[in-house]
């Protein structure tokens, strides 16, 4: 009856974290290009959780240069951190911008990355270092993505 019980205790255990993880793997299907409007805040990362066409847009990040906060009427330099994981064979270019919007999604910058190149089956994060108005940076509290890929 304890070999009964043990498999039953078994049982239950899958059965509950089994969509637990799949839900962590789970992103949402979208077209290329990819865009889209997010609510943003700065040095905050935002979990984009998108696929499109293979290719995991897990996050993207813009923060401040560590010591060197945004200031009114200064250009300030950022690291614009992103996240990705390419699940098909072939390796892909990406594209990516950032369009910062005030709270009524008016445009105040945008940040637009060099292209990159994810291989295949690959997952990365790749840092690019911008420089941007300090009022746009205090400013933005909402981000257009746009992905692109090649």
């Amino acid at each position: 009856m304890s070999g009964l019980r043990s498999a039953l205790a078994v049982m239950v255990v899958v059965a509950c974290t089994a969509p637990l993880a799949a839900q962590d793997d789970a992103a949402r299907a979208v077209p290329n290009p990819y865009q889209e409007d997010r609510p943003f805040e700065l040095g905050r990362e935002l979990a984009v959780d998108v696929e499109v066409e293979d290719v995991r847009w897990i996050a993207v990040r813009v923060a401040a240069l560590e010591g060197e906060p945004p200031r009114p009427g200064v250009d300030s330099t950022v690291s614009v951190d992103l996240r990705f994981d390419n699940r098909s064979k072939r390796g892909v270019d990406l594209v990516v911008a950032l369009l910062l919007e005030d709270g009524q999604g008016a445009p105040l910058q945008r940040l637009s990355c060099p292209e990159v190149h994810l291989g295949g089956g690959k997952a990365r994060e790749f840092r690019h270092t911008l420089t941007a108005p300090g009022d746009a940076l205090l400013a933005a509290r909402r981000v257009y993505l746009f992905l692109q890929v090649k």
